[in-house]
């Protein structure tokens, strides 16, 4: 089933290809602005130089909520398995069509992530910032910010923290897009992603509080088991739940 699964995702996208471009430049246009933003707000306040590793954790944090996971949500509406009645005796189960919803999910969350880092990455050059981590820098953002340097962090451990918290906190939201669209309807969906978004970028975080990419900055308020454990947590109690809710869900349109 799990190589169906990608199957029949490679080609949604190829049909869909349009609609991911649209999407690509949308995701582009959101992670350059906060790059470009971060790096004027840096240079004007600290009067430090940006690293490439900075940019990519500072596209982790309020505007990824705010603009890219709702994003993520109409992506999904749109790679779904098609829930019709023919459907349901197409896949034999309803606990295969949640299982195809999951598979699928997770395989556009992981594309997600992937572009999301590159773009990441790629707005740093754009910017003309070419150093890759400069946290031993009296120069640094990180030395700004804390008052000291730090020398146990690089930029291949960092940046693969930050390709593995996008993933889990993507799959965590659109997991829960998912539940909420089948349990009562996509527009349903969308809004509660949006309004989850907005809370864990402004208010008071609830599915972040102790998880959130930013600490990372702040030495002793780091925990990278917290950071990647608390979202891989409640991605499994959200597709348990889904599975529950799907096992009694009347397939009928």
């Amino acid at each position: 089933m799990f190589f169906k699964c990608i199957k029949e995702f490679l080609r949604q996208t190829l049909g869909r290809f349009h609609i991911l471009l649209i999407a690509f430049l949308m995701h582009a246009a959101v992670v350059f602005n906060t790059s470009l933003s971060w790096k004027n707000h840096t240079a004007r306040l600290y009067g430090a130089q940006m690293s490439v590793i900075v940019a990519v954790l500072f596209n982790c944090q309020k505007r990824f909520f705010t603009f890219l996971l709702p994003l993520l949500a109409l992506l999904t509406l749109i790679f779904l398995p098609d829930e019709r009645y023919t459907y349901t005796l197409h896949r034999g189960s309803r606990a295969k069509i949640w299982a195809a919803v999951v598979i699928k999910t997770a395989l556009l969350c992981l594309g997600f992530s992937a572009v999301h880092m590159l773009i990441s990455v790629l707005s740093a050059g754009w910017l003309g910032i070419k150093i890759p981590i400069n946290w031993n820098s009296e120069r640094s953002v990180y030395f700004s910010a804390n008052g000291f340097t730090a020398e146990a962090f690089g930029f291949r451990g960092l940046f693969a923290l930050a390709a593995a918290y996008t993933l889990l906190t993507s799959l965590m939201f659109a997991l829960i897009f998912d539940i909420i669209r089948s349990a009562i309807s996509p527009a349903a969906g969308v809004m509660a992603v949006v309004a989850l978004g907005f809370n864990e970028a402004w208010f008071v975080p609830i599915l972040t509080r102790f998880s959130w990419l930013y600490h990372i900055q702040l030495v002793e308020g780091f925990n990278a088991a917290l950071c990647l454990g608390i979202p891989l947590f409640i991605c499994m109690i959200l597709a348990s739940a889904g599975a529950a809710i799907y096992n009694k869900k009347e397939f009928y349109r």
